[in-house]
């Protein structure tokens, strides 16, 4: 194998990494900034509402909750839930 093959596997063993790494850089950067500056980040609205109230529930004790259809999917709820069971609830 001669040295310009040997550039050419070590480009493409190393790109597609390189590429990933600046992709999850640049979303980071673009949360980071949306979280901290944005007025839709500092509230939650509509799916997000209901799911941070009925975790928040679950969390306080409420596991089988209300008799009531379930309008969404549980798992999520019950995810917050233990998240906020172990983490605690500290919203900004």
């Amino acid at each position: 194998m001669n040295k310009q093959d040997q550039r050419q596997n070590r480009i493409e063993r190393w790109f597609p990494w390189i590429v990933g790494g600046a992709a999850l850089l640049i979303r980071f950067f673009y949360l980071w900034g949306f979280w901290t500056s944005h007025p839709f980040a500092q509230k939650l609205v509509s799916d997000a509402r209901v799911f941070d109230d009925w975790g928040r529930r679950i969390a306080a004790g409420d596991w089988l909750g209300r008799a009531e259809v379930f309008d969404l999917p549980p798992l999520y709820a019950y995810a917050l839930g233990v998240f906020y069971t172990v983490f605690g609830y500290a919203p900004q």
